[in-house]
């Protein structure tokens, strides 16, 4: 994922459809790995709030559990990818007004 994000500043306007397209198949597969944990959280969360007495120390024990860093890692690539593959449509929109005098 990491090369495809490096990648995509210099890469031609084939290349950049083709990276759109890879990072929205990586999108889905951490979008269904980030559902995965958030369908278990809620249960998690009412395990760990009997250990602890208030609600955030019971947010901070589950950000620092395996799932609670998965989650946490998980939003952030989703965010960044988010944000490339919007600055890659405005690359190719960009390149196709070009193509056709309109910019």
């Amino acid at each position: 994922m990491r090369n495809l994000i490096l990648e995509s500043p210099t890469a031609s306007p084939g290349r950049l459809s083709e990276i759109l397209v890879e990072l929205t198949s990586l999108n889905s597969t951490l979008s269904e790995a980030l559902d995965d944990i958030l369908v278990f959280k809620p249960d998690e969360l009412v395990r760990l709030r009997e250990q602890y007495k208030t609600v955030r120390e019971t947010e901070w024990a589950w950000k620092q559990c395996k799932e609670g860093k998965q989650e946490v890692y998980l939003r952030g690539w989703l965010s960044r990818i988010k944000e490339n593959k919007s600055a890659i449509k405005t690359r190719l929109q960009v390149k196709h007004d070009e193509a056709f005098g309109n910019y």
